[in-house]
Formats: structure tokens, sequence, C-alpha cells
């Protein structure tokens, strides 16, 4: 599961990086793109902690 969240932690930050990327290129305010990308991140998050459990359960895998 941790791998899980250290890829989702890749992803964002690439995420992040992009879309930093392409607001230099369309002109747009580059707060408005990362107040976005955090909410993404956020939500990338939100969703693996929610699934963790889940999954757990469906893979058989019992914490310690």
């Amino acid at each position: 599961m941790v791998a899980l969240l250290e890829f989702i932690k890749g992803q964002s930050d690439q995420l992040l990086q992009f879309n930093c990327d392409l607001s230099g290129l369309l002109g747009i305010s580059t707060s408005i793109v990362l107040v976005a990308s955090k909410v993404v991140r956020l939500g990338l998050k939100a969703f693996a902690a929610a699934s963790e459990p889940l999954l757990s359960y469906l893979l058989g895998i019992k914490k310690v």
C-alpha cells in the first residue's frame, strides 16, 4: 500500500509540473493552476486512503 501512495504522490507531482508548464504556455495565472493541482493531489490522496482498507480486505492482507 505504501507503494501505491508513493506512486500517487509521484503522479501528482508530475501533474503539478505539467500544469505549471501549461499555464506558462497559455498565459494562465499560475496561482489558479497551483490551487487546482492541490485539489487534485488531495483528491488522489483521499482516494488512496479510502481504498486501502478495501484493497487490504479483497487481497486478504492483514495489518500487523
